[in-house]
């Protein structure tokens, strides 16, 4: 197994988490748009309607003055005439103002509208975006023909545990996990029911697994435990109770490697596929524990088909 091997590309789901974001973006920025938009529509209005009233109060003492001034003078005639004009002026001048402020009304009201069913689509689309985002996420991280977290989670994964690792100063293992004559079993059972078995072993291991564990498709027929709080004599007994559960009675081989304080990831890895190696060499069915490559398990069974 060559641990140069690169991730396990899926190129469309970190393009399509990003048009999400983009696309709820935008639909946000033209619906601040609209709003502030409204928002002004509204402003100009109020000030004009406070104009009105002010320009309105004006005319009304000039008029008073220039009554006064006629009335002083004896000239009624004039002064009814402008007394006319004047009640004409002010009547139109309310009629203006009636008309504004129910504009006025009339865009507050579609403002409020408008801004309560952005709203509500907004937070449908935000709703609706994060569990895309959710679903773009998972399926980034989920092995698709088992179910488990596939090569990309667990590489997150082992970063997070060794930093955490580092910081608490627990044990961290990892075992790395082939099954025995897989490419034997395919040719004879066919692809259907290699799948078939990847599949079966996996959701069998992890129903055996604490919540804490983190069981990874590395590959083809190889899978990989993160177990943290964990020493090498407890990963080797959970994997014996995970032996018995393989379908068909097939095997796997076991690698297990203890991280140890100077360790990157990678090559806390590294020593787990070693060991690995070794549990291969040595005849399969069996594990082999980094450090200890002259001690190893029996094999608790036989191969099929060996």
């Amino acid at each position: 197994m060559d641990l140069s091997m690169s991730r396990a590309s899926e190129p469309g789901v970190p393009a399509s988490s990003a048009l999400v974001r983009r696309a709820y973006r935008r639909q946000l920025l033209i619906g601040a748009l609209a709003l502030a938009m409204l928002a002004f529509a509204t402003l100009v209005l109020l000030v004009e309607v406070q104009l009105n009233e002010e320009v309105e109060a004006r005319y009304q003492q000039a008029i008073s003055i220039a009554l006064q001034s006629l009335d002083a003078h004896h000239l009624d005639s004039v002064s009814a005439s402008v007394s006319a004009r004047a009640r004409q002026a002010t009547e139109h001048s309310r009629f203006l103002n009636l008309i504004a402020r129910y504009t006025l009304a009339l865009v507050t009201l579609l403002a409020v509208s408008f801004g309560s069913v952005f709203g509500v689509l907004m937070w449908r689309a935000q709703t609706a975006s994060r569990e895309v985002m959710a679903a773009l996420d998972r399926m980034a991280r989920e092995d698709g023909l088992t179910g488990i977290t596939n090569r990309r989670g667990l590489d997150e994964g082992l970063t997070i545990e060794v930093a955490r690792a580092r910081r608490s100063g627990l044990d961290l293992t990892v075992v790395m996990l082939d099954l025995d004559h897989f490419k034997r079993y395919n040719d004879r059972r066919g692809h259907g029911a290699g799948d078939s078995l990847l599949r079966n072993a996996a959701q069998a291991w992890r129903r055996q697994l604490r919540p804490t564990d983190l069981l990874a498709r590395y590959g083809g027929e190889e899978f990989t435990l993160l177990l943290a709080a964990c020493d090498a004599d407890a990963a080797c007994q959970l994997i014996e109770r995970l032996r018995p559960l393989m379908p068909d009675r097939q095997t796997f081989s076991a690698g297990v490697a203890t991280w140890e304080q100077h360790e990157s990831p990678e090559q806390l890895l590294g020593r787990a596929d070693r060991a690995l190696l070794v549990a291969k060499k040595q005849g399969r069915n069996r594990t082999i524990v980094s450090g200890r490559e002259s001690q190893m398990t029996l094999p608790l069974q036989t191969a099929l088909g060996t």
